[in-house]
């Protein structure tokens, strides 16, 4: 029995369940929004769906357009999960298996890396600056990856541009069906990156690459 005066906290499953929940409607939402246009997406299809009332739906996210905000934070977050480089991996490998698992996931999410794409360069401020916020949390992961944590202006500038044609490579190749190996693309990008960094005053830092 609890003590006189003694608060009471929510259960951990109460609040799990919650998560779940909140979850399930960003998954179903990310398929909605990946597959349809943003007019032609129901919340209350989403909220059925995930097996959720629409109040509910709609009590955590606030909107149809916090729920899509929310979704394409959690497209951008996925991609920047996948390059976090593993120290424990030698130089010469943290690229290429960055690139790597880049690549698998364009190519098994490719209409959610396409949403991304389109929500970057289309008329929302809002939309916009989630998806250059992830770019730039991405530019510094890349950095990081090679030991560089303050990078002169130079490289910044250079990695985000680098970063942009990652992604327009990756839209080619699969409008390309494919028909070019991924580790052709992989390596090239590889090897444009590292001179890059080696023009940007890095060479030191690429020697065991």
């Amino acid at each position: 029995m609890a003590e006189p005066g003694a608060r009471s906290h929510p259960r951990p499953k109460a609040a799990e369940k919650a998560l779940r929940r909140r979850e399930e409607v960003l998954r179903v939402a990310t398929r909605h929004f990946s597959e349809m246009p943003y007019d032609d997406v129901s919340m209350s299809v989403i909220a059925k769906e995930a097996n959720v009332s629409h109040g509910l739906a709609f009590h955590v996210f606030g909107s149809k357009q916090a729920l899509f905000e929310a979704v394409l934070r959690g497209a951008v977050e996925d991609v920047n999960r996948l390059i976090v480089a593993d120290p424990e991996v030698p130089l010469e490998r943290r690229l290429r298996g960055m690139l790597d698992r880049f690549f698998r996931h364009v190519e098994e999410s490719e209409s959610t890396f396409r949403l991304a794409l389109r929500a970057g360069l289309g008329p929302e401020e809002e939309l916009r600056r989630i998806v250059s916020e992830g770019q730039e949390t991405a530019v510094m992961l890349i950095l990081q990856a090679f030991g560089i944590t303050r990078p002169n202006r130079l490289a910044r500038v250079a990695v985000r541009g680098w970063t942009g044609s990652l992604d327009r490579a990756a839209l080619a190749w699969l409008e390309q069906g494919q028909r070019i190996r991924r580790a052709e693309v992989v390596a090239l990008l590889e090897a444009t990156l590292l001179e890059t960094l080696r023009q940007c005053g890095y060479a030191d830092r690429l020697s065991a690459s």
